[in-house]
């Protein structure tokens, strides 16, 4: 049975605790490692716990030589908001160096995965994509990958709750030509 924990990170980067959870595989069941790893990114409004409480994940990698890490990336789609904190500078900077200084993960794209689902599959795409050098894998499930247009075409005056979210990350004024988006 894999062990999960939950890790303190004391970020200078966000200036605040951050939390996530990390599921290590049971090395009597699938050898000693380091091993590969997966950071798998939560949805919009979720947080580290999501796809333990929401998901068997847990029985999904039980068998697998993979580490699982699961962070808190608040509602930010891995990005440096523009009204928020720098969650992009966090993951790359401090989450990723965090994870590899503990030893139980193999380096290099060819063990490092990325994957989410909504806000966090546009996350895993995003950040795939920034550091191509680091990642092997990625995977978006029903990733938000139309979301800086998608704001655009939101914005105008009266917008959705979706489009304050994408301002609140992509920054952007309130008034935009829609027909420029149709």
């Amino acid at each position: 049975m894999p062990a999960i924990s939950t890790v303190r990170l004391n970020s200078s980067i966000l200036e605040r605790v951050v939390h996530y959870n990390l599921i290590l595989p049971d090395a009597r069941e699938v050898g000693s490692g380091p091993y590969a790893v997966l950071y798998l990114l939560h949805p919009y409004g979720g947080d580290h716990a999501d796809w333990i409480m929401k998901t068997r994940l847990e029985d999904y990698v039980t068998s697998l030589p993979l580490v699982v890490v699961l962070p808190s990336l608040g509602n930010s789609m891995g990005c440096d908001m523009a009204h928020g904190e720098p969650y992009e500078r966090f993951f790359a900077d401090e989450l990723m160096a965090h994870v590899e200084s503990g030893g139980s993960v193999k380096h290099g794209p060819e063990n490092t995965a990325i994957a989410g689902a909504g806000a966090g599959g546009y996350a895993a795409l995003r950040l795939a994509m920034a550091y191509p050098y680091w990642f092997g894998a990625v995977a978006s499930h029903s990733g938000e990958v139309y979301a800086p247009v998608e704001e655009r075409i939101r914005s105008l005056p009266g917008g959705s709750e979706r489009a304050m979210r994408y301002r609140q990350v992509f920054g952007g004024s309130t008034v935009v030509d829609a027909a420029a988006y149709s």
